[in-house]
């Protein structure tokens, strides 16, 4: 019995023996490597790429391949080593390399990724508002990934998000404004405009001789346009931010309104102006060789500062000069060493 035991034992041994041998030499014969990987790129729109895949086994079992987008297979491409894709926004994503044999399965991955020009938009197209509201403006793309967003006005960024939030709108608020989405593909952008309707009208007047100049001016924007209206007859006067009244001419005394206008509304403000009359019956007195006393009467003193008595000592008016008076409500002045 002891040598049948022995005998037993030993077969058992043998046999354990082999066994580990021959799961051995199966595990070596069907390892499956991928020797070429695919590799990351990047595309446009349009374009067409391709990933390819190859793989090597010690098995006789045939190898096979699938694609997997994003982890999902894709069908049409079963048992190819390479996947062509004609570029559309949507390709973008892991493309995945799948190799099985009977026995064994391996992966490797590479990324796609699409540029997002072409595709940017903005919502609202353009947006209109008004001073002291808040607004916000939503950029998006196509593309990717990691599709990096950057708003832009006046050359300073305003924003690193999606969304672009204006509070309380003022009049450094208007103008053109750039969503820029850029990832390692490329980049692409879309501008914007926000309107803000013109508020806090103001007038301003400047004088050269008899001529009065006056400005209108407003916040809010862009593309600010003007509109002078005379209010006896609606009439326009001027269709510039200026207007130029003769200060003379008693035909001026009237209101005038100035209406600013822009895609986003409108806003007006109104003069009452008043011509001043030229003084009458001006007259000249000699008081000396050289020296003369100039009087007249006073037509409307209303808003007259003083006064200018030009002279000249030729008919060709080449030479002479002239007196000021600073007092609105005189009545004379001389002139001395002519």
């Amino acid at each position: 019995m002891m040598l049948l035991m022995m005998r037993n034992c030993k077969v058992l041994l043998l046999c354990v023996f082999c066994w580990q041998v021959f799961i051995g030499q199966s595990s070596a014969d069907t390892d499956l490597s991928i020797t070429e990987a695919p590799t990351n790129q990047t595309t446009e729109f349009g374009d067409v790429v391709s990933f390819s895949c190859v793989a090597s086994s010690l098995s006789s079992s045939a190898i096979t391949y699938a694609w997997l987008h994003d982890g999902v297979e894709d069908t049409s491409s079963l048992t190819t080593s390479t996947i062509t894709i004609h570029v559309s926004y949507s390709s973008f994503g892991e493309y995945t390399c799948l190799v099985r044999t009977s026995e064994e399965t391996v992966m490797d991955k590479a990324t796609l990724t699409v540029s997002p020009l072409g595709s940017v938009s903005i919502s609202p197209t353009d947006t209109f508002t008004s001073d002291g509201t808040t607004e916000s403006i939503t950029c998006s793309a196509d593309g990717g990934p990691n599709n990096v967003f950057v708003w832009t006005h006046s050359g300073s960024t305003v924003a690193t998000t999606e969304v672009l939030t204006l509070p309380s709108i003022t009049d450094a608020s208007k103008g053109i404004y750039t969503c820029t989405v850029t990832n390692a593909a490329g980049s692409g952008s879309l501008n914007t405009i926000v309107y803000v309707t013109p508020f806090n009208p103001t007038t301003s007047e400047s004088t050269i001789g008899s001529l009065v100049t006056i400005t209108c001016a407003a916040d809010g924007g862009p593309d600010n346009t003007f509109e002078w209206r005379r209010d006896t007859d609606s009439s326009v006067v001027s269709s510039t931010d200026v207007l130029v009244l003769d200060n003379t001419d008693p035909a001026n005394d009237d209101v005038f309104t100035c209406t600013i206008t822009n895609d986003a509304g409108s806003t007006s403000t109104s003069i009452t102006f008043t011509a001043q009359e030229p003084p009458t019956n001006v007259r000249a007195t000699v008081l000396t060789p050289r020296s003369i006393e100039v009087t007249w009467e006073l037509s409307s003193p209303f808003g007259v500062t003083g006064y200018f008595i030009s002279y000249s000592t030729t008919a060709s008016y080449t030479s002479g000069g002239s007196v000021r008076v600073d007092d609105g409500s005189a009545t004379s002045g001389t002139l001395t060493n002519l």
